[in-house]
């Protein structure tokens, strides 16, 4: 398809669909970053590798959804698996509500981590799937920024509506809950009214998803980095937070900044990778992501110092994300994005699902800087790699 035929309102159309229903999904992960995290904190139930363990519930689940997206779609179409996903973000969070055992809350967090990935995996295959063109990296930073903007706005949200305060007992946390509920189902509403722009994904055989990660192996263990620095981050910056003696609201605001972050910086770092070679622009950001990790611990005892520090960060961070996701669109064609997009959803939730438990680890046996250590290991994982076996043309 000719970039002349892109500029059609479908295609536009197309594009704030998915830019709504992945800021709409996205504020609804924002609530429960922040609601989930601070009732765990404050309930003797959960002990700390209990925390761990549901945090990483999602990320675990969702490895699960990635591997089986691509015969999934072969027997059934894009906007069902829309619908299926949104039914069971719904009725994990409602559940959320209802029951205080950490048994319970495990297996929700299951079925929420399905829900929010499968989501977030779909939304991406679509975008990827549209037709590239010139800018495509600002395009695919839309995805990423509108993702940023949900996290970064539950906090306020929950400020606005006085819902951020005494959440030590499950009732306290029943209204933002519920909140976060009709927010996750009207994300389906987008794709409602762009039902006829969806894609027709066409899966005659589907692809290994293996196969494709080990033939892009520098591409896919960028996106590893990826979701173990924004996912674990996003899921501990709060606790990080309140364990450094700030208040529950200024800890959150530690995940808005964040999130921030990538709003502002996340488009202009991805679209200077339409300039500038993106493989080596990914290097560089990743490098960049090592000393915003080293300088956390010092910054955190001066709030505003830190909140600078997670809002450039989080703009690194996203940008990794993008240039990886820019990087997949060009690599594959048209018929070959859900096999692609699902093994880059899986590297994503094993960077997250892995990260989780170990900054979990070392939070409760190294101490609260376990989370900024953790980060900045994969880093340095990756950076050797790439030193060492990859070289940068």
């Amino acid at each position: 398809m000719t970039e002349a035929k892109t500029k059609t309102p479908g295609f536009a159309f197309s594009l704030i669909a998915i830019t709504l229903a992945t800021f709409l999904l996205s504020l609804s992960m924002g609530v429960n970053s922040v609601i989930l995290p601070f009732f765990m904190e404050t309930n003797e139930s959960f002990s700390e590798m209990v925390t761990s363990a549901i945090l990483a519930a999602e990320f675990g689940a969702a490895l699960v959804f990635c591997i089986l997206t691509p015969k999934i779609l072969k027997r059934v179409s894009l906007f069902h698996c829309f619908v299926i996903s949104t039914a069971c973000r719904g009725v994990a969070v409602y559940f959320l509500t209802v029951y205080q055992s950490p048994i319970a809350w495990f297996l929700l967090s299951l079925l929420l981590g399905v829900g929010n990935f499968a989501g977030l995996l779909l939304l991406q295959t679509w975008i990827n799937s549209m037709p590239r063109v010139k800018f495509s990296g600002l395009m695919t930073a839309c995805y990423g920024t509108a993702i940023s903007v949900g996290v970064a706005a539950a906090p306020a949200v929950l400020n606005f509506l006085d819902l951020a305060s005494n959440l030590t007992e499950l009732e306290q946390c029943t209204l933002p809950l519920k909140v976060s509920m009709i927010v996750t189902v009207l994300a389906l509403l987008p794709i409602v009214m762009a039902f006829k722009f969806l894609p027709f994904i066409k899966l005659q055989k589907p692809g290994k998803i293996f196969r494709v990660i080990k033939e892009n192996l520098p591409i896919m263990l960028a996106i590893v980095v990826s979701g173990a620095s924004f996912y674990g981050s996003s899921s501990y910056i709060v606790i990080y937070g309140m364990r450094n003696n700030l208040t529950a609201f200024d800890a959150s605001l530690l995940l808005s900044a964040f999130m921030l972050g990538s709003l502002f910086m996340e488009s202009p770092l991805a679209w200077l990778t339409d300039f500038v070679n993106r493989k080596l622009m990914l290097v560089c950001y990743i490098f960049l992501c090592i000393i915003c990790a080293v300088c956390l611990p010092f910054s955190i005892y001066y709030p505003w110092y830190a909140r600078i520090l997670l809002f450039v960060w989080g703009g690194i961070n996203g940008a990794i994300f993008s240039t990886s996701l820019a990087l997949t669109g060009d690599r594959f064609k048209e018929d070959e994005q859900v096999t692609a997009n699902s093994a880059m959803s899986l590297m994503e939730n094993i960077g997250a699902f892995s990260a989780t438990l170990i900054i979990g680890f070392t939070m409760k046996n190294v101490g609260t800087d376990g989370l900024p250590y953790t980060i900045m290991i994969f880093c340095l994982a990756y950076i050797t790699y790439v030193l060492t076996r990859f070289r940068v043309k």
